[in-house]
């Protein structure tokens, strides 16, 4: 029997999470999302950049997508990577979604200054939770799946932009 393959882009996205419970509820929220994906996670900022430059032992990492990031780590917090990564050339188009416990006004705002395409507190309601991660990464992956078909040369569909920042 013949395999058939979908035109649709696996979408990789890179969890950068210290805490186990908090990556089971990115991986449970993002299993709602109905797109086809490939999940990956680091524990910590140091991790992450390893990963995103493919060194030391990740030669093998794809380019993700989307990153989902922790602010507060060990080694390298999340404001860090941030910045790392809007610094760097062949990383800062990445988009990247800051996942945090604050909800103080001025993590949000550096976040985004520093160049954050969202800003998601955690939820203690799961439900609700899931609502945030939806919004931000429905017309994320919408956007992806354009620039998959445009590079593919098919008939690309408007691009789409990410949900609204200020959710929380």
């Amino acid at each position: 029997m013949p395999v058939i393959q979908s035109e649709q882009h696996v979408t990789e996205i890179l969890i950068v999470e210290d805490d186990r419970d908090d990556v089971l509820l990115l991986r449970d929220a993002l299993s709602r999302c109905a797109f086809p994906r490939q999940l990956h996670t680091v524990r910590d900022g140091h991790q992450a950049l390893e990963f995103l430059r493919r060194e030391n032992g990740y030669s093998w990492a794809p380019r993700p997508d989307l990153v989902f990031l922790d602010l507060n780590m060990p080694r390298c917090n999340g404001y860090e990577v941030l910045a790392a990564l809007k610094d760097d050339k062949d990383l800062a188009a990445i988009p990247i979604v800051v996942v945090s416990t604050s909800t103080q006004k001025v993590d949000r705002e550096r976040c985004l200054t520093l160049g954050a395409e969202a800003y998601l507190e955690k939820q203690f309601d799961f439900e609700e939770f899931c609502d945030s991660v939806f919004t931000i990464v429905d017309p994320a992956v919408a956007g992806i799946q354009h620039r998959e078909r445009a590079k593919a040369g098919r008939d690309p569909q408007p691009d789409h932009q990410f949900g609204d920042a200020s959710l929380g």
